[in-house]
């Protein structure tokens, strides 16, 4: 419903395909119906980032037949699944639940292993955990995750060229070395200006651990942030 009253045409949105005025204009307006409905508590925005240098690193510490993105991936899988439990239990209560989570996974990734590792490390016993493939174009829960995850990820590649962007005064021209700037920009731009006004989301600031100043929230884990950007660093370095 937040889709259509947000006045949605574009059939698909996805952050990779933000490249026109049209698909600007549905992004914004979907970005923005979010946050109301995050402020009003009607729905929780959780976002894990992290670098190729973590990725490098986490590749390094481990010892498996898997691919190091595929470990990876499952890695940051786990950890957003049972924080997100964790988190659902700090304001709901102490009791098990059946948690379904729709996934993008590539082949190589043990879904059963996943599956079993977010019950050990975020579960209470007796909880469900089903992970399940989703496909974007057949589910528009999907797609603003896309969105999301996309608009975090490229606010950390980008932000030195959003810098000169705000100092020249936001020019609808503008051609950086950042990829459709133009069109995503301006998305950014307002979604982080509604969270400025009503959640602890940061942009532009460094973050202790953590290279880039992109999309952030201060303190994830406090309950009362609905909307939660969390650029991952590494723990025991």
């Amino acid at each position: 419903m937040a889709r259509c009253s947000a006045g949605a045409k574009v059939s698909e949105i996805k952050w990779s395909r933000l490249s026109d005025y049209e698909r600007r204009r549905d992004a914004q307006a979907l970005l923005l119906a979010l946050v109301d409905l995050a402020v009003a508590r009607k729905l929780r925005i959780d976002v894990i980032i992290w670098n190729n240098l973590d990725r490098q690193a986490l590749g390094q510490r481990r010892n498996t037949e898997e691919g190091v993105d595929v470990w990876n991936l499952r890695n940051m899988y786990r950890t957003l699944f049972s924080f997100l439990m964790r988190q659902w239990r700090s304001t709901e209560g102490e009791r098990p639940l059946h948690w379904t989570f729709g996934t993008h996974y590539p082949n190589g990734l043990d879904r059963d292993l996943l599956e079993q590792h977010t019950r050990r490390f975020g579960a209470l016993p007796g909880t469900r955990v089903d992970i399940r493939r989703a496909k974007s174009m057949l589910n528009y829960s999907v797609q603003l995750a896309d969105l999301l995850a996309g608009m975090g990820a490229y606010s950390h590649d980008t932000w030195q060229d959003y810098v000169i962007w705000l100092r020249q005064g936001k020019p609808r021209s503008f051609r950086p070395g950042a990829k459709n700037a133009r069109d995503r920009f301006p998305v950014l731009d307002a979604f982080h200006g509604r969270c400025a006004d009503n959640q602890d989301v940061l942009m532009l600031h460094n973050k202790p651990g953590w290279q880039g100043q992109g999309l952030w929230t201060r303190n994830p884990r406090n309950s009362g942030n609905t909307i939660n950007f969390w650029p991952y660093t590494l723990q025991n370095r």
